[in-house]
């Protein structure tokens, strides 16, 4: 097995919820706030797996005309 590359996705979600008004006031909103930190992660990995065909037949080339 041959690994040819991969992609790597690393997002961070950060968000605030509570009650407007007194959630915006800086001594309250540690009481009538939250907030949510979401992180994910995804990875794609590309794989090569090579494989040896047999032909059995001679092969034909194939010529292209233009007329």
């Amino acid at each position: 097995m041959n690994l040819l590359g991969g992609i790597l996705e690393d997002a961070q979600t950060r968000s605030l919820s509570g009650i407007p008004g007194l959630a915006s006031i800086p001594i309250l909103k540690y009481l009538f706030s939250q907030t949510n930190t979401e992180h994910r992660e995804n990875e794609i990995v590309f794989v090569l797996i090579p494989h040896i065909i047999a032909v059995r037949k001679r092969l034909v080339p194939i010529s292209i005309c233009s007329t």
